[in-house]
């Protein structure tokens, strides 16, 4: 990746709001982190038992990636000296696009969190990130708050509503009349169309999905030089010829995201077809996407999926159980991005002086 700025000076806009902070990147390990979140109540009950028996897989898979020279995982802390810190988490899940999660904070200053994102933003664009993707539950006030704003940018975000359904892999048999085929090359047009129609217009392009080497072959490459690893499979579904889905097999160091969102399996359908080709082909495509995830770790494998596909996911055993909104931002709208979660903040402690 070309660095394009010094971290420190990059969207110099914002600097002000980083004044009386000490901001750090990467100077924390893995077993920090993991205190960190379950100070702030990141690792809650549920999530826990999904990360089962795990979190020494994990904190191994943050130190890994935090040595690494090639900003594969980072950590921007802030801090203040009353005490209040602020977190937030990024890794690299293409060639040039960063996912930002993970933002938690001891509670005692919103403006120290409201830094971090700052700092978070102008690392991201000084190391020369292309995307910034994320993903928010929308029944989360603050979370929807910024990301509604963002959104507002249209010519530089896309955001989509997503189901989560846990999927366990069966003995379930292959659906007759589906053929299924892994994507080597590039993708086709029509292929691409239909990633768009679900989800959204910039998710091929952030997902490294637009050039010869969809599976990320390259990349994984980089993530080796850790001892780690990052691809994709893709896998594209027809029914006499016609193209009916497209599932893309995400593979990554398992705990990267604490919602195993580095695994996930993006499953894509045509929505005109019949529902019972629809059913036909998420059958057979998440039969054939086992294959991918063999040596997945005894833990759900993360399915997203667009709403339309509820009802067809349910008539396979696959239950949403808790929706997402995934959002893509270009470099382009990196600092409408960054002003709209600043003003969130100030929005927010106006209404609340308002209030007292």
């Amino acid at each position: 990746m070309i660095r394009h700025d010094d971290p420190k000076t990059a969207l110099p806009e914002f600097a002000h709001l980083l004044t009386g902070y000490r901001i750090a990147v990467n100077e924390i390990d893995g077993t920090e982190l993991l205190e960190m979140y379950k100070e702030a109540g990141l690792l809650y009950e549920q999530k826990l038992k999904m990360l089962g028996n795990h979190l020494e897989l994990i904190r191994s898979n943050w130190d890994r990636a935090l040595r690494s020279p090639d900003d594969l995982f980072t950590v921007v802390t802030c801090s203040d000296d009353r005490g209040a810190w602020a977190a937030i988490s990024m890794w690299r899940a293409a060639e040039e696009t960063h996912a930002m999660q993970s933002l938690v904070s001891n509670g005692k200053n919103p403006y120290a969190t409201r830094a971090a994102v700052v700092a978070a933003y102008r690392h991201l664009w000084g190391i020369g990130a292309q995307y910034r993707s994320s993903w928010y539950r929308p029944e989360h006030p603050v979370a929807a708050d910024f990301g509604r704003r963002v959104a507002l940018d249209h010519d530089n975000t896309a955001a989509v509503p997503l189901d989560y359904c846990p999927y366990r892999p069966s003995g379930d048999t292959p659906s007759a009349g589906i053929d299924i085929e892994p994507v080597h090359g590039t993708l086709t047009d029509d292929q691409l169309r239909l990633i768009a129609d679900s989800h959204g217009p910039l998710f091929a392009a952030a997902g490294h999905l637009t050039g010869p080497d969809p599976r990320c072959n390259e990349f994984n490459r980089t993530w080796g030089r850790c001892g780690l690893f990052r691809y994709q499979v893709p896998l594209v579904a027809y029914a006499r010829s016609r193209l009916v889905g497209i599932a893309v097999c995400q593979r990554g160091a398992f705990g990267v995201s604490p919602s195993l969102l580095e695994n996930k399996c993006d499953l894509i359908l045509d929505h005109t077809a019949d529902q019972a080709v629809q059913r036909r082909t998420a059958a057979a495509l998440l039969h054939r996407a086992r294959e991918v995830y063999q040596d997945f770790p005894d833990s759900p494998i993360p399915v997203m999926s667009h709403p339309r596909s509820r009802h067809i996911l349910d008539g396979l055993g696959l239950h949403r159980t808790r929706g997402y909104v995934e959002m893509i931002t270009t470099r382009a709208g990196f600092r409408h991005a960054c002003q709209a979660v600043c003003d969130s903040y100030l929005d927010r402690n106006q209404q609340q002086r308002q209030d007292a």
